[in-house]
C-alpha cells in the first residue's frame, strides 16, 4: 500500500497496480495479443515467435520480484518475465529493441527471447516487455564471489602460493605473452573455464549484433579517423573533469585513496598528450549496437553456460547515447572492470573477519584478476576472429581496449564518488594500472 486516504467515513487504499495480480495478467495478454489492446494511445508489439506459439498466461502463477531496478518485474510461472519500465523517454527502449532484434533476426541463443511488449503510439516510448524467463543458478556476480570466497580461503590458509605467478609488468589486458602455466590453472581453479566461456559468449553476441542488415538501427557503420579522435577527446575531457572534481573534494575522500589521487593528478599529462597512432587510426574497424552496460550482474549462469540479459545500457546516459553504435571493445572493457571489482569485493569480504592477515590477499587478488582476464580475452579474440568490428592486430586491439578501460574506470570513479565513496579506491587503482609508470612520475 502506498497511502491510506480518508474521505469522510470512506477509507481508500492507494496501491501500486503492479502489486495486483489481475492487472499484471491483463498486461501480459495485451503485450502478446494486439486485438486485446483497445487504447489507441498504446501499441502492442508481438514477435513472430510468440505469434507462432500462441502464448498465454493460463495456468501460470504470478510471482512479484524485488530488486534495485529501473523497472518492476513480475514472473509468470517459470516461462516468462514481464517488465514495466518506470522511467519513460521518447524512443524505443534499447532492452526491448535489442532483445527483439536478437530474437527475430539472429541465431544467437544466449539471451532471453522476446515475446512481446507495449509502446506508446506517440514517441515509441516502451512501457512493457514480456521476455522468456531463464531458470538459473544465479547471476555472474554471485557465482564469481562464491568462487573467490573459496580462492581467498585457500590464500589465508597458506594452501595457495602466488609467488612468481603474478605478472610484474604490462597492463591488465596482457598479463603474459606466453601461455598459461599449469600452476596458474591449479591456483585459480575451475573459474578459468567460466571466464573463457564468457569470453566466447561475448564475442558471439557481438557477431550477432554486428552482422550485415538492412535495418538502419542495427546496420554496422565504419569507425574512421574522426571517430577515433572523438573517442580520445571524450576520454581527455572525462579525465580532466574527474580529476578536477576529486581535487576540490579532496578533504572528503577516504585517507587511503589520497596517494592514488596524487598519482591521478600527476598522470594528467598522459591523458593530455594521448594521441591515436597512425597505424591504429582506422581501427576498431567498425561500430555496431552493443550491450552498453556489460558486467557480471548482467549475465546468468544456467545449465553450465552464460546467458546475457538487460540491454538497457548505462542508466546515467541518455536514450540517444544508449542507442548509439559503438566499438564492441566497450563491452569487453566493461566486463574486465567487473572482474576487477569482483576481485576486490571478494577480498574485502575475506579480510573482514581476519584483518591482520589481509596482506596475504592482495597478491592473490592480482593473480586471480590477471589470469581471469587473460583467458577471457584469449577466448574472446578467438571467437571474434574474422569479424569486421574487432581490430585484427594485437597492438591495435590492446590500444583501443586500454582507451575504453580508462573511460570505463573514470565513469566508475564518479559513480563511487557520488554513491559509495568508501569504494572509490577500486576504480582509481584500475585506472592507474593502465597508465605507464613514467607518465605518473613525470611531473614529480
Amino acid at each position: 500500500m502506498i497511502a491510506r486516504i480518508e474521505q469522510g467515513k470512506k477509507v481508500f487504499a492507494l496501491k501500486d497496480a503492479m502489486a495486483d495480480e489481475a492487472f499484471c495478467r491483463e498486461l501480459f495478454r495485451r503485450a502478446v495479443q494486439p486485438a486485446a489492446l483497445k487504447n489507441p494511445a498504446l501499441v502492442s508489439v508481438q514477435t513472430r515467435a510468440a505469434a507462432d506459439k500462441g502464448i498465454s498466461d493460463d495456468g501460470l502463477s504470478v510471482e512479484f520480484m524485488s530488486g534495485e531496478q529501473s523497472n518492476t518485474s513480475v514472473r509468470f510461472g517459470k516461462q516468462y518475465i514481464l517488465k514495466l519500465y518506470r522511467r519513460l523517454e521518447s524512443g524505443v527502449n534499447p532492452d526491448f529493441e535489442v532483445t527483439r532484434y536478437l530474437t527475430e533476426h539472429t541465431s544467437f541463443d544466449r539471451a532471453p527471447k522476446l515475446a512481446g511488449g507495449i509502446e506508446l503510439a506517440k514517441g515509441h516510448a516502451t512501457l512493457v516487455t514480456l521476455q522468456e524467463y531463464l531458470a538459473n543458478q544465479g547471476d555472474g556476480w554471485s557465482r564469481t564471489l562464491d568462487e573467490l570466497s573459496r580462492f581467498y580461503e585457500r590464500a589465508l590458509s597458506g594452501a595457495l602460493s602466488v609467488e612468481g605467478l603474478v605478472s610484474s609488468g604490462g597492463s591488465p589486458e596482457k598479463p603474459a605473452d606466453d601461455g598459461m602455466p599449469p600452476s596458474v590453472r591449479d591456483a585459480v581453479g575451475t573459474y578459468l573455464y567460466a571466464a573463457g566461456l564468457l569470453g566466447r559468449r561475448t564475442a558471439e553476441m557481438h557477431r550477432a549484433l554486428g552482422q550485415a542488415t538492412e535495418d538502419p538501427a542495427f546496420r554496422p557503420e565504419p569507425f574512421g579517423k574522426e571517430d577515433a579522435q572523438r573517442a580520445l577527446d571524450e576520454l581527455r575531457r572525462e579525465a580532466e573533469s574527474t580529476v578536477g572534481i576529486l581535487e576540490k573534494a579532496e578533504s572528503r575522500l577516504p585517507q587511503a585513496v589520497l596517494p592514488k589521487l596524487i598519482q591521478a593528478k600527476q598522470a594528467r599529462d598522459h591523458w593530455r598528450q594521448l594521441r591515436v597512432p597512425d597505424a591504429f587510426a582506422a581501427v576498431p574497424k567498425g561500430r555496431c549496437r552493443v550491450h552498453g552496460d556489460y558486467h557480471l550482474g548482467q549475465v546468468l549462469w544456467s545449465n553450465n553456460d552464460f546467458y546475457i540479459l538487460d540491454f538497457e545500457g548505462e542508466p546515467a546516459r541518455t536514450l540517444a547515447e544508449r542507442r548509439r553504435k559503438q566499438s564492441p571493445l566497450k563491452d569487453v572493457a566493461g566486463m574486465i572492470r567487473s572482474f576487477h571489482y569482483a576481485s576486490y569485493a571478494g577480498m574485502f569480504k575475506a579480510a573482514a573477519d581476519r584483518p591482520s592477515e589481509a596482506n596475504k590477499l592482495e597478491p592473490a587478488a592480482k593473480l586471480w584478476f590477471q589470469w581471469t582476464v587473460w583467458i577471457f580475452l584469449k577466448e574472446y579474440r578467438q571467437a571474434a576472429a574474422g569479424s569486421e568490428l574487432v581490430p585484427p592486430s594485437a597492438p591495435a586491439f590492446e590500444f583501443w581496449l586500454s582507451v575504453f578501460l580508462m573511460e570505463k574506470a573514470l565513469y566508475e570513479v564518479m559513480y563511487e564518488f557520488n554513491n559509495r565513496p568508501s569504494w572509490i579506491g577500486i576504480p582509481l587503482e584500475g585506472l592507474l594500472s593502465m597508465i605507464p609508470p613514467t607518465a605518473q612520475s613525470a611531473s614529480r
